[in-house]
């Protein structure tokens, strides 16, 4: 009854401290905040191109960057311009990468749009924007950043 009991008792410490504790990539007291600028252009018949740059702020530096990349089931040509916040950055050489998402979309002449990306080092870019032109999208995404 006692073995039972205590037993029990180290489980239901051991869920707290999960709870308390979460396992996660990087603690957070390691990643500073960064936010980007970005324009990006895209265009294609069936398998589509984007391409474009951007500015990181980060540790009170700011870095250039290019992205070039590709869309499945794009069709269209469209101009994207937006801001992202980045998660998960413990260093600027973990920013570079290809980041992948698998999404819809589509722009009438005007309209607004949210991706989430993430990169092979666990980088996380929350892209928020408006767009112009005549475009859709269904499918994976994926564009590599370069810094100039």
């Amino acid at each position: 009854m006692i073995k039972h009991i205590t037993r029990t008792w180290f489980f239901l410490c051991l869920a707290l401290l999960l709870l308390c504790f979460p396992l996660t990539g990087f603690p957070e007291d390691q990643c500073k905040p960064a936010n980007i600028k970005l324009k990006l252009t895209s265009a294609g018949i069936g398998l589509g191109a984007q391409w474009g740059e951007g500015q990181l702020d980060y540790e009170d530096g700011t870095y250039f960057f290019t992205m070039d990349g590709f869309g499945l089931a794009d069709v269209g040509i469209s101009s994207m311009s937006g801001k992202a916040t980045i998660s998960h950055l413990p260093s600027l050489s973990n920013f570079i990468g290809t980041y992948y998402s698998v999404g819809a979309g589509i722009a009438i002449g005007g309209g607004g749009i949210v991706i989430s990306m993430a990169n092979q080092n666990g980088v996380v870019m929350q892209i928020t924007g408006s767009t112009m032109g005549l475009w859709t999208s269904v499918g994976p995404k994926g564009f590599t950043v370069k810094m100039k």
